[in-house]
């Protein structure tokens, strides 16, 4: 299934302190739209700036991480690991998410990026603009502020954001069945038909 962008803001102007290595832990946070059956997440992107390139032992060092959030807004516990790629350059990379990922509508959820060793070569580009990119899906929403893990804890910046493209797909309903049949017998009615394709929890008659 061919994805769509749910919500970036990747597009947005860096601020004058353009970026943030990933020697720390750096969170972004944003919330999915109102579709009732929820998102098929498959990936998301994050504007990176390199001060040298990466060796292949620095990129194996590299997390992407999906996360919930607590109820007061922050960092709260990993979901889902995102597949690092095998080569990071300067630009727009991507980190793909495990297949059948699924974010719950209405819910704030994180990106999380790490590198051990303190690798301090990679950064994210990171933005001041409380705006996201036009063409996202209704009702998604980037979070105005990121964090970084440090001494222990989980410290907001409301200045900056991480730029960051969260990629997939609104789930749909499944379709009608087909084929339906209907069976007189002694009382009763037998009913048959053809499920559809999806997941189905159940029929009204």
């Amino acid at each position: 299934m061919a994805q769509s962008v749910l919500v970036s803001n990747i597009g947005q102007t860096a601020g004058a302190d353009t970026t943030r290595n990933i020697g720390l832990a750096r969170a972004q946070a944003f919330t999915t739209g109102s579709n009732t059956l929820g998102y098929t997440l498959q990936s998301i992107e994050a504007k990176v700036h390199l001060s040298s390139a990466l060796t292949n032992q620095q990129i194996a060092s590299v997390t992407a991480e999906l996360w919930s959030a607590t109820t007061g807004g922050a960092p709260s516990a990993k979901l889902a690991d995102l597949s690092v790629p095998s080569g990071i350059a300067i630009g727009n990379v991507t980190f793909t998410a495990p297949a059948n990922t699924t974010l719950t509508a209405g819910t704030t959820y994180f990106v999380r990026f790490f590198a051990s060793g303190g690798l301090t070569r990679m950064r994210i580009v990171r933005t001041t603009s409380n705006n996201e990119d036009a063409g996202g899906a209704t009702g998604w929403s980037i979070q105005n502020s990121s964090y970084t893990f440090r001494t222990g804890s989980w410290a907001s910046s409301s200045t900056f954001k991480l730029n960051i493209r969260v990629n997939g797909t609104a789930i749909a309903p499944p379709s009608a069945p087909t084929g339906l049949s209907l069976t007189p017998g002694n009382t009763q009615l037998s009913l048959s038909w053809i499920a559809p394709s999806g997941a189905v929890t159940g029929y009204d008659v």
